[in-house]
């Protein structure tokens, strides 16, 4: 193991610029990189020693330096930047949920499963304290076993919501679903392991946009109970 990681962070809107306020000593943030080059050169500046703003993917990867990247990229770019990471046999943290649909985040699972790097999808809210302790009282069984989750999760609305890029399927590939659904779908299986569909649906109920603002899921896990999700 290393004792310093070389960093890159793609992607340098207010989720990218999370990532690098949240890094761990053992990381060195080496390159930002953006295709609104301000953001990245705001970016740059959060860390209190040079950063290199690049020009070009392509300098990122060709770096040998560079151990880790963070993509923090809208959803369409998810998986084609990350892709080209894994080829560079470099690891990944690619943000939630992972990819624009199944099949993109299926074609880099099977690359994965053939190299030897680490790609792990940036579902941060597993690591609040508040559900640290849930997951530890669950698993001690000290109040039995756990019958039922039920979660709502969602976006304070705003003016303008339904022409930001989240309420374009091309750019997003889905409304709630994908976007807060995929965080209390992934706590719902941190809590309780792997789990069946009963029952889910999605409507667009406010927003005037071509994606769901609302998605309602029952999911059934295998150990039993049932967990009632709500995003909104």
């Amino acid at each position: 193991m290393k004792s310093m990681y070389g960093v890159a962070v793609i992607g340098c809107g207010l989720i990218g610029k999370k990532r690098i306020a949240a890094l761990p000593n053992n990381c060195t943030l080496k390159y930002v990189f953006d295709v609104v080059v301000e953001n990245a050169q705001s970016a740059s500046s959060l860390i209190d020693y040079p950063v290199i703003v690049a020009t070009s993917l392509e300098a990122i990867l060709n770096d040998p330096q560079i151990d880790i990247v963070i993509v923090a990229t809208t959803h369409k770019d998810l998986v084609p930047t990350a892709v080209q990471v894994v080829a560079h046999n470099k690891h990944v943290l690619i943000e939630k949920p992972g990819s624009l649909n199944f099949d993109e985040i299926s074609e880099l699972q099977r690359m994965v499963a053939a190299s030897d790097v680490k790609v792990h999808v940036g579902f941060n809210h597993r690591f609040h304290p508040a559900l640290l302790k849930a997951k530890e009282i669950i698993d001690s069984e000290k109040y039995g076993a756990l019958l039922w989750i039920r979660a709502r999760y969602g976006h304070g609305g705003r003016f303008g919501y339904e022409n930001e890029w989240r309420a374009k399927r091309e750019i997003s590939g889905g409304g709630e679903l994908v976007d807060q659904g995929s965080h209390l779908i992934d706590l719902t299986r941190y809590l309780v392991g792997d789990v069946t569909t009963a029952f889910s649906d999605v409507q667009t109920s406010f927003w005037n946009m071509e994606v769901e603002d609302n998605a309602f899921i029952a999911l059934r896990p295998l150990k039993g109970g049932m967990a009632w999700l709500h995003a909104s």
